[in-house]
């Protein structure tokens, strides 16, 4: 099943695309041969659904834990701040940047 997981791009591709995907794995031993028409696709797209929505939780448990950790509801970091620990604002923060910079001087 690890080896599955990591193939859960394929879940919204093409039926015909996606087995054809894993096919070109078998040449690498990834998977043996005949193994989607003995798991059965319907199952491995059942898999990859249930994979992803746990990756989904995962992510969303992470990124409220890193939230809290930092007490990011309250706090307003600067783009050097932000760039000092390797992160980068989102387009949308650098939209609201420009607008919060634009609203304090308008004449700049």
């Amino acid at each position: 099943m690890k080896y599955l997981s990591k193939f859960d791009f394929l879940f919204n591709k093409e039926d015909s695309e996606a087995i054809d995907s894993l096919e070109a794995y078998y040449k690498d031993g990834v998977f043996e041969r005949g193994f989607i028409q003995n798991y059965t696709y319907k199952r491995l797209k059942d898999f990859w659904e249930k994979h992803l929505k746990l990756k989904k939780d995962v992510i969303n448990l992470i990124t409220k834990y890193f939230m809290w950790s930092v007490n990011l509801k309250e706090k307003q970091f600067d783009k050097l701040f932000l760039e000092n620990f390797g992160f980068q604002c989102c387009k949308l923060c650098e939209k609201k940047m420009l607008e919060i910079n634009n609203i304090s001087n308008p004449d700049v």
